[in-house]
């Protein structure tokens, strides 16, 4: 999905990492397909004589950055009023190296810078709401709980986590023989790898470890695979774009973000003046991502930071493992500004607008424990992303 989050660079530059999140502090992220082409398609559809980084020797250095506010709820269908006044503000610029090894070869090194804030407006009162038991397996007393609401509550207001996440590395091809490459034609096949190099267990300056979703990583490898079509007319061009990202491991804490399977398609214009710099265009950007999962152990203990407890709220874990509102269906459409001031040099400039949302997120339901679940889940409702690149080497 182009980015759920949004269009990329061109649309395609590298690949920012777009995040739906969940309100009890679960959620998920992934990757846009535009990460996968490893080619500026933009300039391919725009000049058809460009071919990006199909000619050998070629390299692009791009620098991207992705914003989101996600300040919305939604339970059953219906958006709702978060008593615990939950957000989260997430940002990743990401650092992409493209290498053209050989002339249908493109090599892709994309390095992520991720800052994640999430607040309570309104914390918990008592730890009871996360824990049911206190570490001895007995209830609260009233000295910890006004220790929790002395000392731990005010850390949970307002936490961030910011650093290195993962890295990921895509080979890339446009597969079509030269005949159709110079009618406009590209078909490019990707596939790719994350490496879990983000840390996991960041506790956003407080005793309380962030939710996985705010943690800089996910912890676990995982495949990527990607495949694009385009076609470059005289003036505009046409695209699609589909990506699968799927998990090969649980990390460390026997978490797992949910598989997820993305398409984005749409078109880009070059306006008929400034020798044709400046391109408009839009996209839709479908993207359908499973729950995460969270091993539960045999004997499920509270205190256990293996049964999930540390990084996932005891109402939000299902008796399969898995994550109340994590994962979901969802449909951001919205336009895109390019500018090429200089051969090489692309700016381009994305909003996209969050318009299907058929999110896992359940205000009534109970978990096997018979504890209600948080409230919804929350979702942006408008993403960002602005990006810039060059390409040295052959036109």
């Amino acid at each position: 999905m182009r980015l759920i989050l949004i269009s990329a660079v061109s649309i395609a530059l590298a690949s920012l990492p777009t995040f739906a999140y969940a309100v009890g502090g679960c959620g998920c992220s992934h990757v846009s397909p535009k990460s996968m082409v490893g080619q500026d398609i933009s300039d391919l559809m725009a000049d058809p004589d460009r071919r990006a980084l199909s000619n050998y020797g070629n390299i692009r250095l791009s620098l991207s950055n992705q914003f989101g506010d996600f300040n919305r709820f939604y339970a059953d269908g219906q958006r709702m009023t978060d008593p615990r006044a939950r957000s989260a503000f997430i940002s990743a610029s990401l650092l992409g190296i493209d290498f053209a090894f050989f002339d249908r070869l493109t090599v892709s090194l994309q390095l992520p810078f991720v800052v994640k804030q999430q607040k309570l407006g309104n914390p918990p009162p008592s730890p009871a709401g996360m824990f049911p038991k206190n570490t001895e397996g007995g209830d609260w007393t009233e000295a910890q709980i006004e220790s929790f609401r002395n000392n731990v509550r005010p850390q949970l207001a307002e936490r961030e986590a910011q650093g290195i996440g993962d890295i990921a590395i895509n080979f890339s091809s446009n597969v079509l023989p030269n005949s159709l490459r110079a009618a406009g034609f590209a078909f490019i096949v990707s596939t790719g790898l994350r490496i879990p190099t983000g840390n996991i267990e960041e506790d956003g300056g407080s005793v309380m470890m962030l939710p996985q979703p705010f943690q800089l990583g996910s912890g676990h490898p995982e495949l990527l695979l990607g495949a694009s079509l385009q076609k470059a007319f005289e003036n505009y061009s046409l695209f699609l774009l589909t990506q699968g990202r799927v998990p090969l491991t649980r990390n460390k804490l026997d978490y797992v973000f949910g598989k997820e399977l993305s398409i984005t398609t749409g078109g880009m214009y070059a306006l008929p003046f400034l020798d044709k710099r400046i391109r408009i265009g839009g996209q839709l950007d479908f993207s359908q991502i499973e729950k995460d999962n969270v091993q539960i152990i045999t004997n499920f203990n509270i205190n256990d930071p293996k049964g999930g407890n540390r990084i996932v709220p005891y109402p939000l874990v299902e008796s399969n493992g898995d994550i109340l509102n994590t994962g979901g269906t969802f449909l951001y459409i919205g336009p895109t500004l390019e500018i090429a001031p200089v051969p090489g040099f692309l700016l381009s400039a994305n909003f996209s607008i969050l318009v299907i949302r058929n999110a896992n997120g359940n205000a009534t339901r109970t978990n096997p424990m018979g504890k209600p679940a948080p409230l919804g889940q929350a979702l942006a409702e408008g993403l960002f992303q602005i990006s810039a690149a060059y390409t040295f080497g052959k036109s």
